[in-house]
């Protein structure tokens, strides 16, 4: 194997492994936001029905 063949697969691993970070950063934000969400949601609502005659 070419010396050029070795460094491009080294390229391609560390990008599939930053990828992959990539993918695990943007897993963590997405459920952090539903759990933001929720808890808005729940406080909101709380809100309301306090208003509520």
């Amino acid at each position: 194997m070419y010396s050029d063949d070795q460094s491009l697969v080294r390229v391609f691993e560390a990008a599939q492994e930053l990828l992959e970070t990539l993918r695990q950063a943007i897993d963590t934000a997405i459920s952090k936001y539903d759990a933001s969400d929720e808890a808005a949601t729940r406080a909101v609502s709380e809100f309301k029905d306090q208003e509520a005659p």
